[in-house]
């Protein structure tokens, strides 16, 4: 049986009234996708704000001055490595610590410290870290002069934006003396914009082989930063991809490019990533040193620089890479004493120091320990043992100060070098 079809006849004036929907425009295909887009990072958000622990980003890039801590913080933040609430004030330049007097007060001696997560040291009290305990150290060996230390260190930050800080910030603060704290596991690498992930102000050489700056995008910058303080999903959904890139890099065998800085011979772009540090480190001596300020570079020891056992594992995960250059433990500390003896740049190295304190080697002996777990960042001794190297170097060309008991062991063995 065939069922007939249905036949319907509608007038003119019906099908006149009949409504048929208007294509959109384009304008109008892209506001509707806006706001789609707009209510799923709202539900987003909202999910976050319900269900995710309360987050904090303490890092602001100011386009002018680098990177810097939120500023005028005072507040507790628990901190992953050490395991402990650790209580951050900031001032009100966006560093660790209280706000310098300008102009210096009479009787001071003035010491900034520049570098990255080493420096600021969050992992720690303010009273644990190496700028604040370098502080007490100075200040034992004199009672004519008050020492004051400066913290301006921030995680992340590179050698280029720490010269721009002190152009733009730490010169007007009349400081005696100038100490980059210069990473030895990152900065090389994160000096070089062809190789550095950080939004950071950056140096290259120009067709004419100057250096030339390269400044943070303001348009990613203002974003990031807004983004920082409004939205804890933004900041919830960057750890979480970051942990997820860093474990597909493992499963894949993919090898750090800043551990590279140990391959004997160097690659192209780690030798490039050195001659562009050695011109930074150039400039930022000249310009200190123009003002009539002290500066030294002091090297801050990554611990594969320091213990034997986790060189060996850097050296498998190599081989396993497929790569066949020698490993060399001592080639960073070779090469930034290189430049800086090419330049007569005072350079104070923690590796000897850091190495006497742990003899064996071994980072699995925790009372040998100076980096938390082993190969973080510095712990509460590792901050001490680097104060007490710094300021045993910074005594011991002055005569007319008496070294604190602590570090006159260490200034004997530097004037035995």
């Amino acid at each position: 049986m065939v069922t007939p079809f249905l036949t319907v006849t509608i007038s003119r004036e019906q099908h006149d009234m009949v409504r048929i929907k208007p294509q959109l425009t384009k304008t109008a295909r892209v506001r509707r996708h806006l706001l789609n887009v707009l209510a799923i990072a709202l539900t987003l958000e909202l999910c976050s704000r319900a269900f995710v622990p309360e987050q904090f980003e303490m890092v602001v890039r100011d386009l002018e001055v680098g990177r810097t801590l939120v500023k005028n913080l005072d507040r507790d933040f628990y901190n992953n490595e050490s395991r402990r609430l650790i209580r951050v004030k900031t001032n009100s330049l966006g560093f660790r610590g209280a706000d310098p007097e300008v102009p210096k007060p009479a009787g001071v001696r003035r010491v900034v410290v520049l570098g990255d997560s080493f420096i600021s040291a969050l992992q720690v009290e303010a009273d644990e870290s190496m700028c604040s305990q370098l502080e007490d150290l100075l200040n034992e060996s004199s009672s004519d002069v008050l020492w004051e230390v400066l913290n301006f260190g921030v995680t992340g930050s590179g050698t280029a934006d720490q010269h721009v800080r002190y152009l733009e910030t730490i010169r007007k603060l009349e400081p005696d003396i100038v100490l980059v704290g210069f990473g030895m596991g990152t900065d090389p690498v994160d000096n070089n914009p062809k190789l550095s992930n950080s939004p950071l102000v950056h140096y290259d050489f120009d067709e004419t082989g100057e250096l030339k700056m390269i400044p943070d995008s303001a348009v990613s910058a203002n974003t990031a930063n807004v983004l920082n303080r409004s939205s804890r999903f933004y900041i919830w959904q960057k750890g979480i991809t970051n942990r997820i890139i860093k474990s597909i890099r493992n499963r894949a065998g993919w090898f750090d490019k800043r551990d590279r800085i140990y391959l004997e011979p160097a690659p192209e772009e780690i030798e490039y990533s050195w001659r562009l540090t050695e011109a930074i480190l150039e400039r930022f001596h000249a310009d200190v040193s123009y003002d009539g300020v002290e500066f030294h570079v002091v090297t801050i020891p990554s611990s594969r620089e320091i213990y034997r056992d986790l060189i060996e594992d850097l050296e498998a995960e190599g081989r396993a890479a497929g790569l066949t250059q020698e490993f060399n433990q001592n080639l960073p500390l070779e090469r930034i004493t290189g430049i800086c003896q090419r330049h007569e740049i005072p350079f104070i190295a923690l590796e000897p120091g850091f190495r006497a304190h742990a003899p064996e080697l071994n980072s699995r002996l925790e009372d040998q320990r100076l980096f938390f777990n082993g190969h973080g960042h510095m712990n509460v001794k590792g901050n001490r043992v680097a104060a007490e190297l710094i300021a045993a170097q910074l005594l011991i060309s002055d005569r007319s100060r008496s070294a604190p008991p602590q570090i006159a062991d260490e200034i004997e063995r530097l004037k035995l070098r």
